[in-house]
C-alpha cells in the first residue's frame, strides 16, 4: 500500500479543512495574522500549483487569484505567511513592485479594470497550514485552515467573508497517495511525481 498524503482543500472558503484520521492536529495559536478583508474585495477563484517535499515539508507554489476590487482601490491586502519566500508578483501578467508587513502581502494594483489576476510565485517551509503525523505506521502531512493556517502556503483573502473556488494541483512523490475533499479532476504520475489536481 502507498504512503498517504492529505491535503484537505474545503473547495468553497478556499481554506483546508483539518482532517486526516490519527493526526494530533496542530497548537491553537499559530502565530499567523493575516490582514483583515478589504471592503469590496471579491477574490472569485484561486487555482495554485503546489509541489512538496512531504519529509521536510518545504514547498514551491504558483498560485493565480482571479479578483475584482473596487475601482478606487491602489493596493491589494493578502495573507501570507512571512516565512515563504516570494520570487515574482505580477499583476494581470506585469511584475508588481510588492511589499511585505508580517502575514501581509500587498500588491500595487495601479491602474486597472475592476477585475485583476494576480499571480504570486514563492517557496518556503510554512511555519503554518502544513504538518505531518504518524497514522496506522504511515507518514500523513495534511493541513488545517482555522482560522486563518491556509496563509502559511496560500496567499490569498483568508477570512468567511470572501469564499472563493480554489482549483489545487498538488506535485509529490509518485509512491504517494493525495486525498482531498471537493471533486478530483486529474491524477497521473510523470518523472517520478505525482500530479494530482
Amino acid at each position: 500500500m502507498g504512503r498517504s498524503l492529505c491535503l484537505c482543500a474545503l473547495v468553497l472558503l478556499a481554506a483546508v479543512a483539518s482532517g486526516c484520521g490519527g493526526a494530533s492536529g496542530p497548537a491553537e495559536d499559530d502565530g499567523i495574522e493575516a490582514p483583515a478583508p478589504q471592503p469590496g474585495v471579491d477574490v472569485r477563484a484561486v487555482r495554485a500549483v503546489i509541489d512538496l517535499d512531504p519529509e521536510t515539508l518545504r514547498l514551491d507554489g504558483v498560485a493565480t487569484l482571479d479578483v475584482a476590487v473596487p475601482d478606487t482601490l491602489t493596493r491589494l491586502a493578502l495573507g501570507f505567511d512571512d516565512a515563504m519566500d516570494i520570487s515574482t508578483v505580477l499583476v494581470d501578467g506585469v511584475g508588481a513592485l510588492f511589499w511585505r508587513d508580517g502575514d501581509g502581502l500587498y500588491v500595487p494594483l495601479g491602474d486597472m479594470d475592476t477585475t485583476a489576476s494576480v499571480e504570486v510565485t514563492y517557496t518556503g517551509t510554512p511555519s503554518a497550514g502544513v504538518y505531518a503525523d504518524e497514522a496506522a505506521g504511515q507518514r500523513v502531512v495534511y493541513t488545517d485552515g482555522w482560522p486563518d493556517r491556509t496563509a502559511g502556503w496560500l496567499p490569498t483573502v483568508h477570512h468567511p467573508s470572501d469564499p472563493s473556488r480554489l482549483d489545487l494541483t498538488l506535485v509529490v512523490p509518485a509512491a504517494l497517495e493525495v486525498v482531498a475533499s471537493g471533486a478530483a479532476v486529474s491524477d497521473s504520475v510523470a518523472s517520478g511525481r505525482r500530479y494530482a489536481r
